[in-house]
């Protein structure tokens, strides 16, 4: 199966695949975590998360399996390559908006989905940073790596659910999120920007794996 310049948009086109992975928007915000963190995992720990269950699915074919798993290696590598050209990773349709709408929630929730499997790895590398600051360039000592990473996940979790934003503040608060919402929104691109920075800096601490999954993808 050969995917084109797009292989996300080649996979959601197959009926056999659309019917058991996540929701496009979902899917790609998680390829941007998994392609963001100073480790890639292996795709066997990673494939799986894209896999939506139910409770009711059938065991899939190896013959599906085999092509999904051929895809979604295409989907790393087409993402990879979209972050080395700083390319855009955000729906670019939700930016216009004065506030975050469905795809944007569902790109953002993928996003911090992964990141939530992945905090194994960014503690890992957040220690072995501490344990030899003067490898590599080292971090951005400008600010401390967590309140960056802090900042980040904040306004992805306020936006993947504005709802729940506004229940958790007072009403007073809610008048002033919804007014810095469009704001909000014009900053997403560099707060995401700064989020795969962090993980590059980090990834300088670990061993590189960007490299072997590239050459892997285009197998």
């Amino acid at each position: 199966m050969t995917f084109s310049a797009d292989a996300f948009t080649r996979l959601y086109s197959q009926a056999a695949f659309n019917r058991i992975i996540l929701p496009e928007q979902k899917a790609r915000g998680l390829m941007v975590a998994i392609c963001a963190a100073p480790e890639i995992p292996l795709p066997e720990t990673w494939m799986p998360w894209f896999i939506y269950h139910s409770g009711e699915e059938p065991r899939l074919a190896d013959g599906i399996i085999d092509d999904l798993a051929q895809a979604l290696m295409h989907c790393l590598r087409d993402t990879l390559n979209t972050m080395r050209h700083d390319g855009s990773l955000l729906p670019q349709q939700t930016l216009a908006t004065d506030e975050p709408d469905e795809s944007l929630s569902l790109w953002l929730n993928g996003l911090l989905a992964g990141h939530q499997h992945l905090e194994p790895v960014w503690q890992s590398a957040w220690l072995r940073a501490q344990q030899n600051p003067g490898a590599d360039d080292g971090l951005n000592n400008t600010e401390d790596p967590a309140k960056r990473l802090k900042r980040c996940l904040k306004m992805f979790s306020t936006l993947a659910d504005i709802e729940q934003a506004y229940q958790n503040r007072t009403p007073a608060q809610q008048v002033q999120l919804k007014k810095h919402i469009p704001a909000l929104l014009k900053q997403l691109p560099q707060m995401l920007r700064e989020y795969i920075q962090l993980a590059g800096e980090l990834a300088s601490f670990l061993p590189n794996q960007f490299e072997m999954f590239e050459g892997k993808a285009d197998n």
